[in-house]
């Protein structure tokens, strides 16, 4: 009896160590077929679009964060400034203000909103399509640009 269990426990060790190594090469071969799958989805038109989609997304956020510092660091802060009673700590004067900063409030509200839309044709993923209507819903928004530039 005692032979018997000895010979069950090793055989059981046995399918155990071959399980694991039946495993291992599986969830290798599985990781190499899943890299020339990608390697190949990265060259197709689809793949690029919407590679060029998500670079889009990312650098709108990256911006949408500059012009987050420029408002709440600067502007923000000098407007406070300009508002108050005592002259001796204006740095600068609303008008001057206005003039150098423009309307960058506006074009930030304008990009967090274009932003929104990006992501909404994200989430449809990897199906991403709607990146024009999303540019088309924002375009009025995009007048905002005018007293910037002017």
């Amino acid at each position: 009896m005692a032979k018997v269990s000895e010979t069950f426990v090793r055989e059981q060790k046995y399918l155990q160590n071959v399980i694991l190594a039946q495993s291992v090469v599986r969830t290798w071969l599985a990781r190499r077929s899943f890299k020339k799958m990608v390697a190949m989805y990265k060259n197709t038109p689809l793949g690029q679009r919407n590679a060029g989609i998500r670079e889009l997304v990312r650098t709108e956020k990256m911006f949408i964060e500059h012009l987050s510092v420029l408002v709440n660091e600067y502007l923000l802060p000098l407007r406070e400034k300009a508002k108050e009673k005592h002259k001796k700590n204006v740095i600068l004067s609303t008008e001057d203000i206005d003039s150098i900063f423009c309307n960058v409030d506006e074009i930030l509200a304008v990009h967090e909103k274009l932003l929104q839309n990006l992501f909404r044709v994200l989430n449809k993923w990897p199906r991403c399509h709607g990146l024009g209507k999303a540019f088309r819903r924002r375009a009025p928004d995009f007048k905002a640009y005018n007293a910037y530039v002017n």
